[in-house]
């Protein structure tokens, strides 16, 4: 403080330069004393206060700080970050003093360089090299000076991307079966599902549902245009995934005419094909069995109903090819083809087709009808001979499939019954009785069905006996004069001719110059 006596004059300078009044700036006590209201930052420097009076001069200094409470720039509340990458926390401070910084996590102080935390920069800046869901929480950055404190929070959350669980499904059931498809995913936060067919969205349509959030899609009375890819997308901020169902709707076979026996007909030796028309999902696999025919066996009613259930299980045997080629199957088992027929190919034929979804089978009869034989037939006829009035049968034992029709034919024209004939058996045997010589011919018998015919030739003889004109009672008396010709007449008929021989007192004659036969 300056002498009273004798009075100073005093004067104030800042930073060297003469400081007068102003609003803000007031001298008290005849300058003795500065006055500042609300001061500010440009308030801030080195004033001087110098006194002067006749005695001399002197000065005082002062150094003026003006501290500044904390202030933390930034508007972003909330920062996010994709789990496992860099994010950085930034708390730009202002203050006079310099404020110091500090974190705090959940209101807990955050250490640097534990758990992967970063403080940097002096405060300013917290990092995370490789945020995880466990750093997700309130973070506060804490300003401190002479001044005061600021605080401000920042919410960090760790986004993670979609995962669906379960790697690509193949999902197979039957025709008219629901359909489920589930689809969850773990992520943060939680994602939108949608979902595609063959990469289109998924339109909607009767029977067919999405639940409320997405995850499961449902398919009533599956049909075979429900077949597809699925795909099913979980989004979120922090990306996008998908997982893809193979959907398949498989169909039972079937058999195109399954519901009818199938009845066929071949002649032997020539080539017969079973066609069986399948379809299904997936396409089928063919096989044909065979069976004996219970008919063959000529069953009654009851029986064959036995029996049949036994064949079913126990009879039916696959068709297999023969190494000649004369049974195959072909196109995958569509056509069963026998090329040259036998007898022995008659029976009960089955075509089964069958996939994961069950199986279908057709039946087919297959007949062989087999060309007409003759037992003891031959080209060359038959020659029979037969005494007349006698009788006699003519045999036409006759095979084949189906039985043949037996026609009898004499000299080229039908026979038919009459007199002393007679057709029996079927026509396996044509009997003659009281033969006459009109009977005699070439008798044909006939045989024939829708495989063909066939015939057997008798060439009939009726023999006669021999017979002379004349009285055969008594002795016929011719007399002759001596040296006179003289003709004896024997005139014998007979089939065959007979022939004719003379005989003198019983003894044969012998023949010379006066004695000839004619």
């Amino acid at each position: 403080w300056a002498s009273p006596l004798p009075l100073a004059a005093i004067t104030w300078y800042k930073d060297n330069r003469l400081l007068s009044g102003s609003a803000s700036v007031t001298f008290l006590n005849r300058g003795q004393i500065i006055d500042i209201e609300s001061a500010q930052i440009t308030d801030a420097g080195v004033y001087k206060c110098v006194a002067i009076n006749s005695a001399g001069a002197t000065e005082l200094f002062y150094s003026l700080q003006v501290h500044v409470p904390p202030s933390i720039s930034g508007s972003d509340n909330m920062v996010a970050v994709v789990v496992n990458n860099l994010v950085r926390l930034e708390c730009e401070a202002r203050g006079i003093p310099a404020p110091s910084l500090t974190w705090l996590k959940d209101g807990s102080p955050v250490s640097s360089f534990a758990n992967g935390i970063q403080v940097l920069s002096g405060g300013r800046i917290l990092a995370l090299t490789s945020a995880q869901i466990s750093d997700t929480g309130r973070y506060t950055c804490v300003a401190v000076n002479a001044a005061g404190e600021k605080q401000r929070d920042i919410d960090l959350r760790v986004y993670v991307a979609p995962n669906i669980m379960g790697e690509e499904q193949n999902i197979s059931v039957l025709i008219s079966q629901a359909v489920e498809l589930l689809c969850q995913s773990d992520a943060i936060p939680p994602p939108t599902l949608s979902w595609l067919k063959d990469g289109r969205p998924l339109l909607k349509k009767p029977g067919l549902s999405i639940s409320e959030n997405g995850s499961m899609l449902k398919i009533e009375d599956a049909q075979v245009q429900d077949t597809g890819r699925y795909t099913c997308e979980a989004t979120n901020v922090a990306g996008k995934t998908e997982k893809n169902y193979n959907v398949n709707i498989w169909v039972p076979p079937n058999i195109y005419g399954s519901d009818e026996l199938a009845q066929l007909t071949v002649i032997e030796r020539n080539l017969i094909s079973l066609l069986c028309e399948s379809s299904g999902i997936p396409p089928p696999n063919l096989i044909w069995k065979k069976k004996v025919l219970s008919c063959m066996l000529r069953l009654n009613s009851a029986i064959e109903q036995i029996f049949n259930l036994f064949v079913d299980k126990y009879l039916g045997s696959p068709v297999l090819a023969d190494s000649a080629g004369r049974v195959r199957t072909l196109s995958g088992g569509r056509q069963l083809q026998i090329s040259i027929a036998e007898r022995s190919d008659a029976g009960l034929y089955t075509c089964v087709a069958s996939n994961v979804a069950g199986t279908a089978k057709k039946d087919y009869k297959l007949q062989v009808y087999v060309r007409p034989t003759i037992s003891n037939g031959g080209s060359h006829p038959t020659e029979i001979i037969v005494t007349r009035g006698k009788s006699i049968s003519l045999e036409c034992e006759v095979q084949g499939i189906p039985q043949p029709t037996v026609t009898w034919m004499k000299d080229g024209r039908p026979l038919t019954k009459g007199r002393g004939m007679e057709i029996m058996d079927e026509g396996r045997i044509l009997q003659l009785k009281n033969i006459h010589v009109s009977d005699t011919g070439r008798y044909v018998c006939v045989a024939v069905n829708v495989a063909g015919m066939t015939d057997r030739k008798y060439d009939l003889s009726v023999h006669t006996p021999p017979s002379i004109i004349g009285n055969h009672e008594t002795p016929e008396n011719i007399s002759v004069v001596e040296k006179n010709s003289m003709s004896l007449t024997c005139e014998a008929s007979g089939i065959p001719l007979p022939s004719i021989t003379w005989l003198k007192d019983g003894w044969p004659i012998s023949l010379g110059s006066s004695v000839r036969i004619l």
